[in-house]
């Protein structure tokens, strides 16, 4: 299964996705159209209800002109 942002923080990631699309001042529409996707999708996101995967998330930020890089790594014993 991959993991996605519930394994993280839903909510702390959608605040920081409507962050950035508020920085570049895009509607949620405008980011919807973007990723081909309904505009309700992106309310969800950043409210932390969309339970989006890993790379869901990387497609959002790559359109919002970021680049995603996740660093995964074991915590040493």
């Amino acid at each position: 299964k991959e993991p996605t942002t519930d394994d993280l923080d839903s909510q702390q990631w959608g605040q920081r996705l409507r962050a950035l699309r508020l920085e570049n001042g895009w509607s949620q529409a405008d980011v919807a159209e973007k990723l081909g996707v309904h505009p309700q999708t992106i309310s969800d996101m950043e409210r932390g209800t969309n339970k989006m995967t890993l790379d869901g998330l990387g497609r959002v930020l790559r359109a919002l002109g970021y680049e995603a890089q996740i660093n995964l790594h074991r915590p040493r014993a």
